[in-house]
């Protein structure tokens, strides 16, 4: 009876809680990190620089939707939010017409070392890369700790056009749905030449009640579980 309750436990908690995971995964697509975090039960919030002026900027060590910036480059950039319509040659945003760049043909180049801190922790982040241009390998890197990934190029360099034909774009994200995490960084080659633009940086907020509820089963399932193991005989005394 005990093994039958036991399996039957661990059959439910595992049914129920296939959402948690024990390591960081890294994407290089958005349809998988935005497959991965509905499955978890996490919802989200996108910062797609919409609804500011052209030319606005973000003071490194600031609060914008939630995020810290802190520009570590040096030379440092000015965080500007540009409308991309305005732009020779003119570039498309992820959604709406903004976003994130700089002063120089509005866009970031090589060494950009941008810190993003988020206003509570969060499991998942992720973002979009825009460049007038096709990008290569590793051109810019998403990093959580010692934990990275970088910018993966198609086969066929066109297939990375947003629809529309104007402009190339990347997706960069990580999760770790068993361990949040307070900030990330974004980082860019030193490879003069390069220019981009960022958009929809996305995080998950407070997780849906399915999500909390997968959790308390699985941890209420595992003492329960642990309290039907067998234990040992006490030894004292036997001969």
């Amino acid at each position: 009876m005990r093994r039958f309750c036991l399996l039957a436990l661990l059959v439910f908690s595992s049914s129920t809680c296939q959402s948690v995971s024990a390591a960081l995964v890294t994407y290089t697509t958005a349809s998988e990190f935005f497959g991965a975090v509905d499955n978890a039960g996490f919802v989200t919030v996108a910062v797609d620089f919409d609804g500011e002026p052209d030319d606005t900027e973000i003071l490194s060590g600031s609060l914008f939707g939630g995020i810290t910036f802190v520009d570590a480059s040096t030379p440092a950039y000015p965080l500007l939010i540009r409308d991309g319509s305005g732009l020779i040659p003119p570039m498309q945003a992820i959604s709406g017409l903004n976003f994130l760049g700089s002063d120089v043909l509005g866009l970031f180049s090589d060494s950009l070392a941008l810190e993003l801190a988020f206003e509570a922790p969060v499991n998942a982040f992720g973002f979009w890369v825009l460049s007038p241009d096709p990008l290569f390998e590793g051109d810019v890197v998403l990093s959580l700790g010692s934990d990275s990934v970088g910018l993966v190029q198609s086969a066929n360099a066109d297939d990375d056009l947003l629809s529309g034909g104007s402009t190339y774009g990347y997706f960069l994200g990580l999760s770790d749905f068993s361990q949040p995490f307070s900030s990330v960084s974004i980082t860019s080659s030193g490879f003069f030449g390069i220019a981009f633009g960022l958009d929809n940086m996305t995080y998950t907020a407070v997780p849906e009640p399915n999500a909390w509820l997968s959790l308390a089963v699985f941890f209420v399932a595992l003492g329960i579980a642990r309290g039907l193991a067998p234990r040992k005989r006490d030894s004292y005394g036997l001969t």
